[in-house]
């Protein structure tokens, strides 16, 4: 029974991970596109 519970608690620690890194990747594009979009303005 716990170790069910486990799989799906690392399942959920999983997704959020990916999504987590998903936003920082989104964050990081945002930021490194500001200076270049400074520099050809």
């Amino acid at each position: 029974m716990s170790f069910v519970v486990f799989r799906q608690a690392s399942k959920d620690f999983e997704n959020h991970w990916r999504l987590v890194l998903t936003v920082m990747k989104r964050q990081v594009r945002t930021l490194t596109s500001i200076p270049s979009g400074l520099a050809q303005g």
